[in-house]
Order: structure tokens, then C-alpha cells, then sequence
């Protein structure tokens, strides 16, 4: 983050490249202030690398160790006082397969940053890991991007030498009595996950540059585990930040892949979550887009909705999809059902366009994770327009307008202001409203009244 990188020559540089790949989240704005950004950037974070643990072992061995640039102020100050307390020893040019057996005799690995405000320092980091390491470590303002990493690593305050001296005699006190294949087991499944997430990051990156294929991919990326997600592109910062403004815990926050061309990105997006889930055995999936507004109580609705999906499913109401907003509907559009609850009153079409917050079935996952990406024609192979060329869909949506659309974000697809879906949703709504109202009509005397629960 330190300007004294970002001279006119290094933008130029990044300027023509032919992609950026950024390790840190907190370093996608000040690129975005030069000029760096969405779609030519690509976030790619680091992580470790399995089957390189050594077992230490050494509990005599009481070598504190630091690697990298020692001339730096800050860390002269760090290495001044840790030298008065422990052996020290600093290593400032070691590479390749000598680094590596430096890191495994050492009793602890110390990371200081080189200026103020600096991101973490997961090239050092992930290497000592990866050799097996213990580390202390100055905390950072990007370590949350990587969950889970202050579990094996022991972080301190930043600019609290103190704290770094204590921190060291702790772990050389510990590392006495602590059981190393435990150490080893519970290190080893946290590189295993960093080494997944860099490769489903990195692959995602040379799919978005069309540098691989979707197969390469999703050979090399694993399955994502989950019932619920939100989908978003963590280049694109605001929509990202106002979405986790939102607190939405329950879905977790999807990395969205990228293609050269925005859409198919997006439909691959879906077509690699619904494998995921039919692969972990889902039978069930949510997925909501970044720019939705949710009500305040969206958690109760959500109750809601998912109790009246299990009543469809307990009483065999077939139904594919549940569609949160109806962004068009198209003149063959037919309703077939409506039913009160909670209420909610539920709708079933056999249409639907719109992804902004979407439940799919088992026969929706089927559906989509079939999606053809070597179709490049838009008017017809956007997920939104594939899905609506579905015929025989069993949709379900609400009549009332729950769930919203962002007005004030920019389409990642489309590069306008999602201000110009608003007349469209709004006639859509008021098409539905109608088309409601002419069932309703046709329902009239008949046995299952609407407005109660006649599931």
C-alpha cells in the first residue's frame, strides 16, 4: 500500500500487461486509484504447499529466526531487543532447498513488517509453514482474508516489541510438552486448504484470461461445500463491501468465475456451484447476487420460504425453482397455483427470469449443471435467458415485493447502472399483480379457496 511503489512507470507496466494478479483484497482500491482495475485485475491470495512438513523434534534447539531485509528501521528495532533475549539468527540471502533446511532447524520463525501499514507477508509466512515452522507474526490489516491462518501462526500487535518477546518465550516454552503429530495434523489440513483455495484462485484467473477451459478448471478446483451462497467478484471492492455491510452470515461468499466475456463468467459461476452440489449430494441450493436488498427480516422470511418448500416437497407439489424477484415475464407466461402462507403469497409459473436471489431444486441443479459455455451468443445462453427458455419450469416467487435490486451499483456484465432494471421489475410486478388477480378470478367457488393454507 506504500506509494513509493506506484511510480508512472510501474502503472504503465501494470497498464499493459495482460492481467494483474493481486494477492492482498486491501490492495485492489489503491491499484483501482491507478487505473487497475475490474476486469484487468485478478485477486489470487497465497497459501501453502502439502508434503513438506519436517518434524522438528528438536527440544533443545531454541534458535529464533528471521529472513528477508533486516535494514529496515522498524525491523532493526524488533531485532535489536529479540537479540538480547534469545540466539538469533538472520538470514538475508538463502534460497531454494538451503532456506528450506534453515527453516526446519529453527525453534521459531518471527515475520516483522518492513514499513508501517504493510499487508502480511504470506510469501515468508506460507513458506515457513510449508516447512513446518512455528511462527510469530505482527498481526496485519488483510488477515481476515486468510480464515483460519491465526490458528497456526501466533500474531501479535503491530509496533508492540513487547508483545513479539512474550509471544516467542511462549512458544518456545510450549513447543517442551505440545505432541507433535498433532501439530503436524492439524498444520497439514490447513495447508491442504490454503493450497486448494490458491489453485481454485489461480485457475480462476486463467479461465477469466481464456487461458484454460471450464474442464481444466473444475478438474483442479475442488467442490465448494455449502448450501447457501453469495455470489460476488472480490476485484469488483464496493459491490463486495456493501454486500458484507448486509451481515448476512448464513451464505457464504463465492468468489465468482470469470471469463473473457462478463456472462458466461457468471453462468459458469452457477454451473460449477450446482455440480459442486449435486457432486456433495445437495438436493437443495440458494444463491443470491451481490447487488439484492434484503428486508430486515430477511432470516424470518427466509424461514418462511424454506417451510414452504418442505411442504411442497412432504406433499409432492413439484416445483424447480424458487425466484426471489421476477425481472421480466414473457407473454406465455402462466400461472398456475396460488397459495397463501405465512403470510407470503406464493406464486407458480412455468417462466422466470432473474437470478438476483434464487432457490434451486435437485431438478434446477440438474438443469443448469448442463449449461453449455461454448454457446457465446447472449440473447439466448445468459443463465437468466437459458433459464427463461425453459418451458415446462415449475417456478415458484412471491407476490410481494420482498426482495430488491441495487439501484445505485453498476452491472459487472453490462457496465450500466442497475437503475435501468427498475421500470422492468416494476412492470413485471405489476404484470404479476394482474396475472394473479386473473386466476384468482377463474379460482373463484372452487373448493380450495385462496387465502388459506391449502397445501
Amino acid at each position: 500500500v506504500s506509494e513509493r511503489w506506484f511510480d508512472q512507470n510501474t502503472v504503465d507496466i501494470l497498464e499493459n500487461s495482460l492481467a494483474v494478479i493481486e494477492f492482498s483484497r486491501r490492495n485492489i482500491p489503491l491499484l483501482a486509484s491507478k487505473g487497475i482495475v475490474y476486469p484487468h485485475i485478478f485477486y489470487v491470495p497465497f497459501g501453502g504447499i502439502v508434503g513438506r512438513l519436517r518434524s522438528h523434534g528438536l527440544s533443545n534447539n531454541n534458535t529464533v529466526l528471521f529472513y528477508g531485509d533486516a535494514s529496515s528501521p522498524r525491523r532493526k528495532r524488533y531485532l535489536e531487543a529479540i537479540a538480547k533475549k534469545f540466539s538469533l539468527r538472520i538470514v538475508t540471502n538463502e534460497f531454494g532447498s538451503n532456506m528450506a533446511k534453515t527453516l526446519s532447524e529453527a525453534a521459531v520463525v518471527i515475520n516483522i513488517h518492513y514499513y508501517d501499514g504493510a499487508m502480511l507477508e504470506t510469501t515468508r509466512i506460507f513458506e515457513s509453514l510449508s516447512s513446518g515452522a512455528r511462527i510469530v507474526s505482527e498481526s496485519a490489516p488483510d488477515l481476515d482474508d486468510y480464515p483460519g491462518l491465526a490458528d497456526v501462526v501466533d500474531f501479535v500487535p503491530v509496533d508492540n516489541i513487547e508483545a513479539m518477546v512474550l509471544a516467542i518465550q511462549d512458544v518456545l516454552r510450549d513447543q517442551q510438552t505440545e505432541n507433535d503429530f498433532d501439530r503436524s495434523k492439524a498444520l497439514n489440513d490447513y495447508l491442504r486448504q490454503s493450497q486448494l483455495r490458491f489453485n481454485f484462485m489461480f485457475l480462476r484467473a486463467l479461465l477469466g484470461k481464456g487461458l484454460i477451459d471450464y474442464s481444466t478448471f473444475e478438474r483442479g478446483s475442488g467442490n465448494q461445500d455449502h448450501h447457501f451462497f453469495a455470489l460476488s467478484l472480490p476485484e469488483t471492492f464496493q459491490r463486495r463491501q456493501q454486500f458484507e455491510a448486509l451481515k448476512v452470515p448464513e451464505a457464504m461468499v463465492f468468489d465468482g468465475l470469470r471469463a473473457p466475456k462478463g456472462w458466461i463468467g457468471c453462468a459458469l459461476s452457477y454451473k460449477y456451484l450446482c455440480r459442486s452440489a449435486l457432486r456433495t449430494g445437495k438436493t437443495r441450493l440458494s444463491i443470491l447476487e451481490d447487488d439484492v436488498l434484503l428486508p430486515i427480516e430477511h432470516r424470518q422470511i427466509r424461514n418462511a420460504i424454506l417451510a414452504y418448500l418442505d411442504r411442497c416437497d412432504s406433499t409432492g407439489k413439484p416445483w424447480d425453482i424458487f425466484v426471489g424477484i421476477i425481472a421480466q415475464l414473457k407473454e406465455d407466461t402462466v400461472v398456475s397455483s396460488v397459495e397463501h402462507f405465512e403470510g407470503l403469497t406464493f406464486i407458480t409459473l412455468n417462466r422466470m427470469t432473474s437470478t438476483v436471489y434464487n432457490i434451486y431444486n435437485k431438478s434446477a441443479l440438474s438443469l443448469i449443471a448442463n449449461w453449455d459455455e461454448t454457446n457465446d451468443d447472449p440473447i439466448v445462453n445468459t443463465i437468466d435467458r437459458f433459464l427463461e427458455s425453459q418451458s415446462e419450469l415449475r417456478v415458484l416467487t412471491v407476490l410481494e415485493p420482498i426482495f430488491g435490486h441495487r439501484e445505485d451499483m453498476h452491472s459487472t456484465l453490462w457496465g450500466f447502472k442497475n437503475s435501468q432494471y427498475d421500470e422492468m421489475i416494476s412492470t413485471t410486478r405489476n404484470k404479476l399483480q394482474s396475472l394473479v388477480h386473473e386466476f384468482e378470478r377463474s379460482q373463484a367457488g372452487r373448493p380450495s379457496a385462496v387465502g388459506k393454507n391449502t397445501l
